[in-house]
This record gives structure tokens, C-alpha cells and sequence, in this order.
């Protein structure tokens, strides 16, 4: 499997050393914080990560009700949430780009520590455990199994999240859970796949020079992630399955407010069940992907090789001013 085209230019889009946490058009001298994941007119900022995700099976059907869902919330509480454009459910998170780019404060970093921060998304990307773990994903074809809808969670902020269940209503981490006990072995084998003493000196290195030349530089929560970085480059926390549909946005000016919560609420519940309503319910997920992730809305799959093309930078294209939809 040869990595295509677009692949090389997403690699070098999320391996650039420093990226823009800038608004863009005339939002561009709008700073935002490392964590946020849209700006105030609702665009997507960049948030690189790497990830692995189970894609929802019935959003190919364009026509569906949930196919629709992004532009119906869009109609409904724009102002208030950004609507994603596609749905997974995440199995096992793998390093962010703010875990090993951007923890250095602008106040006595000196250049040669910003140098040396900068190459470390792309040292990590470069290890040979994601081929392994590509490989282990291919020959494994998880997916979840039974779950329906579950809990629709709407929050002021304007954060939409749909928790999924098991048509046998038993708990998420039971014994008897097909899900939990199948999830968790794989969870298990992908951590064992990236632990860091398997892999590339030269990222073990650059991460225990950062601790060692950063601590004032660094802050609690990054010297904790850096050594974490160091065991094992996937999140040691295990997730309630789960599907996010909007990321909160910022320029509202208030919470959303309760009638609109549950008008979100409604139209997201009836979408899913209307999708699914031929299918008894349960919804249908692809076997689970280690995908490149430049922002939230776009999961590529990756075979786990860097693209031979040493692509250095990637000019980020304009957005318009407004929301994406």
C-alpha cells in the first residue's frame, strides 16, 4: 500500500514546526487557545493528532437523515455549536500535536529549545511501531458490535456528544460486555505496539532532552504527557464508545439556551434512529483505522509509513469568513 498524493501533502501539513492558532480573514489577529478546535466564526482550526477510529458505516448513505444532520444543526444553532461533517467512534488516541510541539512558553525559551522542540510530531510520526500497528489493525478488522443509541448530551457551551449502548443493556464495563472485553484486549495490544523502548532512540532522546533543558520552559500537565511519551506513545485511559456531532463555538456570547439544547437533542435523536430504524436500531461501524488527523473534521487512513516525498511545509489554504457549512 503506497501512501497517495493528498497523504504527502497531510503529512506535511501536520509535521510543519510551528502552525497558526490564528483566525483567519479579518478574525487573523484573533489568538486562541492550544486546546480550542474551532474559531469564533465556526471554521475548524488545525489540530493535528493521530488517532485510531471505528468510521460510522451509514454515513456513505448520503440521503440519510443523520447524512443530513451537520446542515440541520447548522439551521438550528449555528451561532451556538460547529457541526461535524462525518461521525466515528474513537477507539485509542495516539500523540497530539500540542503534546510535543507547543508546550514551551514564549518567556525564556531560548531558539535552540524551540529547535529542538519543534521536530518531535515529526520524529514521532516517523517511528516504525504505526506500520506495526497498521498492520496489527488490518489483520485484527475490529468493530464494535450491538450498539445503539444511548444518551444524547447537549451542553450549554454547545458541545453535542451521543453515548452509545449495548442492545443487551448491560454495563459498558462488565464482564459479560462483548464490546468492553473485545475493545480493551485491542486496546491493550495497541500500547504494547507503542511502547517507546521499541522504538526509535532518536524520539527517546529528543524527549528526555526536552525535560532536561525545558523545566522552565515546560509546564505540569506537558512534563507529565513528555513522560508518559516516553513509556508508551498511546493514551493510557480507556473511553466510553461514544460519537462527538458539534465542538462548542466561542462567539455566541451566552450559553446555549434550554429550548434550543433540547431542540438539538430531538433532531439528533431522531436522525439516529431514523438512519437506523431498518436496522433495528444498532449501528454499523468499519473496523477500526489508524488515521492522520490534521483537525477534527478529517481522519485519513495511514498505513503507518512515512511518505518518501520530504515535504517540509504546507501552506494552509484561506477559509472564508463564517461557518464551514
Amino acid at each position: 500500500m503506497i501512501n497517495p498524493p493528498e497523504l504527502e501533502l497531510l503529512w506535511a501539513k501536520m509535521t510543519v514546526p510551528h502552525l497558526s492558532r490564528h483566525g483567519v480573514g479579518a478574525d487573523k489577529k484573533t489568538s486562541y487557545k492550544l486546546t480550542d478546535k474551532v474559531d469564533r466564526h465556526g471554521n475548524y482550526l488545525e489540530f493535528p493528532n493521530l488517532t485510531v477510529v471505528h468510521p460510522l458505516r451509514t454515513m456513505a448513505t448520503r440521503t440519510t437523515p443523520l447524512a443530513n444532520l451537520p446542515l440541520c444543526l447548522q439551521q438550528i444553532a449555528g451561532v451556538f455549536l460547529s457541526p461535524l461533517p462525518s461521525y466515528h467512534a474513537t477507539l485509542l488516541c495516539g500523540p497530539l500535536h500540542i503534546d510535543l510541539n507547543h508546550y514551551y512558553s514564549n518567556d525564556g525559551t531560548t531558539a535552540q529549545q524551540q529547535q529542538q522542540q519543534q521536530n518531535l510530531f515529526a520524529q514521532c510520526l516517523s517511528e516504525p511501531c504505526w506500520e506495526r500497528m497498521a498492520q496489527y489493525l488490518a489483520s485484527k478488522q475490529y468493530a464494535p458490535v450491538n450498539l445503539t443509541l444511548g444518551e444524547v448530551v447537549c451542553k450549554a457551551s454547545g458541545g453535542v456528544t451521543v453515548y452509545l449502548q449495548e442492545t443487551t443493556q448491560t454495563t459498558m464495563k462488565g464482564d459479560d460486555n462483548e464490546n468492553y472485553v473485545a475493545a480493551e484486549q485491542i486496546r491493550q495490544e495497541l500500547r504494547e505496539i507503542g511502547v517507546c523502548s521499541d522504538n526509535n532512540n532518536n524520539l527517546q532522546q529528543s524527549l528526555q532532552q526536552l525535560l532536561l533543558t525545558g523545566s522552565k520552559g515546560l509546564g505540569k500537565k506537558a512534563v507529565r504527557t513528555v513522560n508518559r511519551l516516553l513509556t508508551c506513545l498511546m493514551e493510557p485511559k480507556d473511553r466510553a464508545w461514544h460519537i462527538t456531532i458539534a465542538y462548542p463555538r466561542k462567539s455566541a456570547g451566552g450559553p446555549m439556551p434550554e429550548e434550543v439544547q433540547e431542540q438539538v437533542r430531538t433532531l439528533v435523536r431522531d436522525a439516529f434512529l431514523q438512519t437506523t430504524y431498518d436496522n433495528d436500531g444498532i449501528l454499523s461501524f468499519e473496523p477500526a483505522q489508524l488515521c492522520l488527523s490534521p483537525d477534527m473534521t478529517t481522519f485519513v487512513r495511514w498505513n503507518g509509513k512515512p511518505p518518501v516525498a520530504e515535504l517540509q511545509y504546507f501552506r494552509r489554504p484561506k477559509r472564508r469568513r463564517g461557518n464551514s457549512w
